[in-house]
């Protein structure tokens, strides 16, 4: 039979081990800042490359894919979201944004359409939607941040998926006034 002293021991280190699994599960997920910075930066990248810059975010590489999360390319020309570029779903040839996002409860042109708008916002914005997470079948709330590559008609974008996440807090840790 245990002790009390060798018992209190045994449920501290294993008070001390889950923290430090936890703590290693937060690690491995995307905040908001680091959406927003990546977001950034991918809208500087295409800026200043244009279409070639497509590139950099069809495939899995450092750049493209960070923790649990990824950065994706649409197109928001002509009126139709169109994906261009994303390293966890290759694309292929260009798809109308509204059939891969047909997960509900929203329309899936509906979120298409929230993309670009949120996207082509001064500071960028928020868009929340259900989508799989990579390798699932079963769709989850999605956040995900958007901005416009200037000059382009790219909007690039990454997400979190989290069931809690206010849009209005976002938008305000990105800059937006909502």
């Amino acid at each position: 039979m245990l002790s009390g002293r060798t018992m209190r021991a045994a449920l501290a280190l294993g008070f001390v081990l889950a923290c430090v699994g936890n703590a290693r599960a937060e690690e491995d997920r995307a905040t908001p800042q680091e959406v927003i910075q990546r977001v950034q930066q991918a809208a500087q990248h295409l800026a200043k490359s244009g279409e070639a810059g497509l590139a950099t975010f069809s495939s899995k590489n450092a750049t493209s894919v960070w923790k649990d999360s990824y950065t994706f390319v649409v197109s928001c020309e002509g009126g139709t979201a169109v994906g261009l570029a994303n390293p966890v779903r290759p694309v292929g040839q260009p798809l109308p944004l509204a059939q891969d996002l047909a997960f509900g409860p929203k329309p899936g042109e509906q979120i298409a359409a929230d993309f670009c708008t949120a996207g082509r916002q001064p500071q960028g914005g928020w868009v929340e939607y259900n989508f799989p997470k990579p390798g699932e079948t079963q769709a989850t709330r999605k956040v995900s941040y958007l901005l416009a590559a200037q000059g382009t008609p790219y909007v690039a974008g990454a997400g979190l998926y989290d069931e809690k996440a206010k849009i209005a807090d976002l938008d305000r840790l990105a800059g937006g006034q909502q």
